[in-house]
């Protein structure tokens, strides 16, 4: 090859190189966005959009419990129970400083007791909440509302198993009570408990509750079953074939007086 033609193509071996590496600037600094954790988009093992995997820890955001029905129950003469069925709908956020507050009114929408409780709730959980009163006007209506809720992230290892059995409904009354809900609730867990509280709704067959109570059980060992009882002294049924019986068992396992404080993230 003379010194001509290799001349040439040297010149043009710089142009091509030069003209690959221009080509190449613009591709990658306009047209290829490599993956990044402001990107944008869900890629390179991310849990959500820029977050999880190799970028920072995805934030769920809090909601407040859905509050799926709350009424008043007459119980005898000036006294009431005032209940709700409230969900958390947040995956792995629960809380053991549940703060509500009960707003009773009567016909005329005039506000006549406030009654303020506090409870816990796991992440999924539903569960109920429930007040006894004692009022001097009529109540006509009430309303549930949540305080400032300081969520905390729960990891569960394991179910927290409580499980109830043996459960029944008297209504044929004895003692001055006009019927009865029993049942046995069993320690399922691995732990000793220092509470468990007991939840009893019932419902007709249209699923509207129609009363409700509560009862706890204190100390109770890993394995271990306790019965419970409690009573209403109104009648609110005649045939147990048309209500139907919702008894819970839950325990606050956000406490350290609960020994189940290994669930809690640190």
């Amino acid at each position: 090859m003379s010194s001509y033609f290799k001349k040439q193509f040297f010149i043009a071996f710089i142009y091509l190189i030069i003209f690959s590496a221009i080509g190449g600037g613009i591709f990658f600094g306009f047209v290829y966005s490599p993956a990044s954790c402001q990107d944008g988009k869900l890629n390179q093992g991310e849990e959500e959009i820029d977050c999880g995997g190799p970028c920072v820890v995805c934030q769920e955001e809090l909601l407040n419990p859905k509050i799926v029905w709350a009424k008043i129950f007459p119980v005898e003469g000036d006294l009431y129970d005032l209940a709700a069925q409230i969900e958390n709908k947040n995956i792995n956020h629960g809380t053991d400083n549940l703060p509500f507050v009960f707003k009773v009114y009567d016909s005329n929408n005039n506000l006549i007791l406030e009654k303020i409780g506090r409870s816990y709730i796991m992440p999924r959980e539903k569960k109920y909440v429930m007040e006894a009163v004692s009022l001097d006007s009529i109540p006509a209506k009430i309303a549930l509302e949540f305080g400032e809720i300081k969520w905390q992230k729960f990891k569960l290892v394991e179910d927290l198993n409580l499980s109830i059995f043996d459960q029944s409904i008297d209504l044929n009354g004895k003692n001055n009570y006009a019927a009865f809900a029993k049942g046995t609730v069993y320690n399922k867990t691995r732990f000793d408990l220092a509470t468990v509280d007991i939840y009893i709704v019932i419902y007709d067959l249209r699923g509207n509750a129609i009363v409700a109570n509560k009862t706890q059980k204190d100390m109770m060992k890993s394995g271990e079953g306790k019965s419970f009882e409690v009573a209403w002294p109104k009648s609110f049924a005649s045939d147990s074939s048309r209500i139907k019986t919702d008894m819970k068992a839950h325990t606050n396992a956000f406490s350290d007086a609960n020994f189940i404080t290994t669930f809690l993230e640190k």
